[in-house]
């Protein structure tokens, strides 16, 4: 059951008017799809951002160096 925000007795949930006091039932923000939507893409980042943060660069042997030196 919820509450008229007007005059705070219990109504049906699915009511557009309080049977009351004859207020209009408001309906409210549900920010659960958006929490959820939110879960994901930092989960989505994270593992891009981590695959990418942890890689350490390539170590060239002096002769690799050496050879991309005089081929430029």
């Amino acid at each position: 059951m919820a509450k008229c925000k007007n005059c705070g007795k219990q109504i049906e949930p699915d009511v557009e008017v309080c049977p009351h006091c004859g207020s209009e039932v408001t309906k409210g923000f549900n920010a659960t799809p958006w929490i959820m939507l939110a879960i994901v893409i930092y989960v989505i980042a994270e593992i891009i951002v981590g695959r990418t943060v942890g890689v350490e660069p390539k170590k060239e042997t002096p002769k690799e160096v050496e050879s991309n030196v005089t081929t430029r």
